[in-house]
């Protein structure tokens, strides 16, 4: 890959905003990207009742996602 002029953080951003634009189902699920960096992303995700198992917690498929 070639010197594409950016930062790594850069890069990170705007890897996140390219993939983010055409991502209907991380705003279905109102993930939120709350930090990115070069190798790292800190995500948000409020678990509504119809993410919740048998067991009364969000359910596992979800908190992987």
């Amino acid at each position: 890959m070639g010197d594409t002029g950016l930062t790594p953080q850069q890069v990170a951003e705007a890897v996140r905003d390219w993939m983010w634009k055409d991502d209907h189902a991380t705003r279905m699920l109102g993930i939120e990207s709350m930090a990115i960096g070069p190798g790292s992303a800190t995500m948000r995700m409020t678990v509504r009742p119809d993410m919740v198992n048998g067991h009364g917690t969000c359910h596992g498929g979800l908190i992987t996602t």
